[in-house]
């Protein structure tokens, strides 16, 4: 190990640890590397990372978060929880249900967790403190649900792994499916036996002519992911045009309903501008850090080592779930996937696992991850939006932790839950 590459290790955990955000430890470590080792390498390795970024599949980042934004902001999904509501409100469990729910449907339109947990979640977190249920619980529901938003596509994040890791971005979505809605599934069910201490009682059902009439308030919005993820599957259309397609119906929708002004508008185009850097931004510092990490051999030393265990298919999957788990816990996700993606990958291979499959269930991981402690985005974002403290968000979400974690090593274990719908559809 050189003197270089152990500066840089230990400059990337030094600022991880004192708390400065993952892309500036990214950052910063890689230029101690580059610098030590041979600054003649900036030159070469900045236009890397320029190249990267202007790949093609990337463009879709921005038009995904800003269709989130423009969705939220034209009330839109206002109208997908009231359908939720009239599904599954008189469910035990009620709002909780309906929260899970409604967040299952959300993701088939932007696939973010963040988007999810503070658009979505708003309106959900509100009619669940109106109707009784503690502020702290409420937000434990939103975040935890959440969860399914980058799993079922489309998905920021998926795009990102499928560019690096050279795998199929139809692939990908396909294989995200069956297990965004397992997650759902196993949550719902959760909610369902642990309605004894959730809160208020279930509304009284809804009618079905009640029902019909929601179904029609939301049916426009609901054919937001059919023509998305159905035109990215058919081929008809690459995932950047459908991110385009995603912001030009947002604001279709918004004109049909008008709800939402010219200076709503404008805010929207904002919010989703300042939430598209700091991703980009990310991306470009774990590049390099990526960069450095394959040129010093770190993935094939790795690979050496742990020659006895990847001849063994179980115990490869579960160290990399350990891992994966770990470094949600403390990093971001996408930096933490991006960081990995070279080091997991070969190992992946020598055990003969599936890139696909591989892809979904670390997704599935890191997405954990921003909810658990300490580093958890999404548990700010629930403290903010109920007002309660972060210890409080904390407690509440812990029990949900089991559920998900029962859904992961399903979708880890079970190669077919991922594998099934892509093989399906290629025949």
């Amino acid at each position: 190990m050189t003197i270089a590459f152990t500066l840089f290790i230990l400059s990337f955990f030094l600022l991880l640890a004192i708390g400065i955000p993952i892309a500036f430890c990214l950052g910063f470590a890689s230029m101690v590397y580059l610098i030590l080792s041979d600054a003649a390498n900036l030159a070469i390795i900045f236009g890397r990372t320029q190249g990267v970024l202007q790949s093609y599949l990337y463009t879709a980042i921005p038009f995904f978060i800003l269709a989130s934004a423009l969705m939220n902001t034209a009330g839109i999904t206002a109208r997908i929880f009231n359908f939720a509501n009239a599904l599954v409100g008189h469910v035990r469990g009620g709002l909780a249900q309906v929260n899970v729910l409604a967040s299952i449907i959300f993701s088939g339109m932007t696939g973010t967790v963040i988007g999810d947990a503070a658009g979505l979640g708003r309106i959900e977190i509100h009619a669940m403190r109106k109707a009784g249920y503690r502020p702290a619980f409420a937000g434990a529901v939103t975040v935890s649900s959440a969860v399914i938003g980058p799993i079922i596509p489309p998905s920021m994040i998926m795009i990102i792994y499928a560019e690096l890791a050279e795998v199929s971005i139809v692939d990908l979505f396909l294989g995200g499916i069956i297990p965004g809605l397992l997650i759902g599934s196993v949550l719902m069910v959760y909610i369902y036996f642990a309605a004894h201490r959730v809160g208020p009682k279930p509304i009284k059902p809804y009618t079905w002519p009640e029902r019909g009439r929601a179904f029609s308030n939301s049916l426009l919005p609901a054919l937001s992911p059919v023509i998305v993820v159905g035109g990215i599957i058919s081929g008809i259309i690459t995932p950047t045009e459908a991110g385009l397609i995603a912001v030009l119906y947002a604001l279709l929708l918004a004109a049909i309903y008008r709800s939402m002004s010219l200076k709503q508008m404008v805010l929207a185009f904002r919010e989703a501008a300042l939430a598209t850097a700091m991703p980009l931004f990310i991306i470009s510092t774990a590049i390099l850090f990526s960069w450095i990490i394959t040129v010093e051999q770190v993935p094939g030393f790795l690979v050496g080592v742990l020659g006895g265990i990847v001849d063994n298919w179980i115990l490869t999957i579960l160290l990399i779930n350990i891992v994966l788990l770990l470094m949600g816990m403390i990093m971001e996700g996408i930096g933490a996937l991006i960081l990995l993606i070279p080091i997991i990958k070969p190992i992946a291979v020598a055990a003969e696992i599936d890139l696909v499959h591989l892809g979904v269930f670390m997704i599935v991981n890191l997405m954990i991850g921003m909810i658990t402690p300490p580093v958890g985005i999404s548990l700010f974002v629930a403290a903010e939006i109920t007002g309660c403290k972060l210890i409080e968000i904390i407690r509440e979400v812990l029990p949900f932790l089991i559920p998900l974690i029962l859904s992961l090593f399903l979708i880890s274990f079970v190669p077919e839950t991922v594998t099934w719908l892509p093989d399906l559809i290629r025949r």
